[in-house]
């Protein structure tokens, strides 16, 4: 599986880049603290989108399955990268009249599919081996419009931190001769507690995050050479199974609005250096051990926010189920518990 890990720069600055023909090191201060991430390349603001189109669409374009995966804290700008990657990929493709070029689009909110190109009409699927979705609308129309249309159903939702925050993954599939462009739109990250108190914004909050977790462990366990990769557990992993195995060509885009708390966006980038991997590079034996503590605090907030729920229900009287409480509590001793195992195995090493 070959792969590449960009970051786009919106807005602001950082303190050092270090680019060479294939890597590039990233140093930025926060609190007090020098943070170094390494991935393959970063765009700064001023690169147009047909460098960075160019960029992707020329790494390996022997593979007949290509990837294009952009995330980031919502605000960061992944639908306007995504968007001008489609724009550019189609009419990059569609100069040659002989081969037939056709688009389908699709968004995965809250573990149901809808698709874009049919008036956000729902759509059945079921779990294999892989995600089988039936009946998805293909067409082949001017670009823009198909753009404007997929932008235009997309499930958005008002934050603290963006007016039309993406609560969906989006994902936009170009089909060109005997080959296939898949481009994700991920939906935009959030801290819970940027989520204006809304329990519907929490939820979609919590179940972006864990979905990141999801796909940041499948490459985990694919770049370990382990033979289970749990791909099966969310909708979006599965969706992209073909990541995980050796017939496609993968390029991932970190964006990152450096004029927002630099706190998001160093997590971001953190995110985007764990999926950076080189054979030449020292093994460090802190990060399994912080990879375990993030997965636990995105427990710790979800079971914050259930709990905050249920509490306002009893306020109300909407509920006084107290088993709903003592899985709650079960759960999140379970989660305690578990992070307690992985500081006494660290201990012990």
């Amino acid at each position: 599986m070959p792969l590449q890990v960009y970051c786009r720069v919106r807005d602001g600055s950082y303190d050092k880049v270090i680019q060479s023909n294939n890597t590039c090191k990233i140093k930025m201060k926060h609190n007090k603290k020098e943070n170094t991430f390494i991935i393959n390349k970063l765009w700064t603001p001023e690169a147009s989108n047909e460098n960075i189109f160019n960029d992707i669409y020329s790494f390996n374009t022997n593979y007949s399955i290509h990837y294009w995966v952009a995330f980031g804290y919502t605000g960061s700008g992944k639908t306007y990268t995504t968007s001008s990657l489609i724009r550019n990929l189609y009419n990059t493709l569609n100069t040659d009249k002989k081969c037939k070029i056709s688009v389908s689009a699709i968004q995965i909110y809250n573990d149901n599919i809808f698709d874009l190109l049919n008036n956000n009409q729902p759509l059945s699927f079921y779990k294999t081996k892989e995600l089988v979705i039936k009946n998805i609308t293909k067409i082949n129309d001017d670009i823009d419009t198909i753009i404007d249309i997929c932008v235009k159903n997309r499930n958005t939702a008002e934050t603290e931190l963006n007016s039309v925050s993406s609560r969906s993954h989006s994902i936009v599939t170009i089909y060109y001769n005997n080959k296939k462009y898949v481009i994700v739109d991920m939906a935009g990250q959030e801290r819970i507690s940027n989520s204006n108190n809304d329990s519907v914004l929490q939820k979609q909050a919590n179940n972006i995050n864990l979905n990141m977790l999801a796909l940041k462990e499948c490459i985990r366990n694919k770049n370990d050479n382990n033979t289970y990769i749990p791909y099966r557990r969310t909708l979006i992993t599965l969706a992209l199974k073909p990541i995980f195995e050796n017939n496609c060509n993968v390029s991932f885009i970190c964006n990152v609005n450096l004029k927002q708390s630099l706190y998001y966006q160093i997590d971001s980038l953190r995110y985007a250096a764990s999926l950076y991997r080189k054979t030449d590079l020292k093994p460090n034996k802190y990060i399994n051990l912080f990879e375990a503590y993030t997965t636990y605090i995105q427990d710790a907030e979800w079971y914050a926010s259930q709990e905050r729920f249920l509490r306002k229900k009893m306020k109300k009287g909407k509920t006084n189920n107290i088993k709903n409480i003592e899985t709650l509590i079960k759960k999140k001793k379970k989660c305690i518990d578990k992070m307690n195992k992985q500081l006494i195995s660290f201990e012990k090493k």
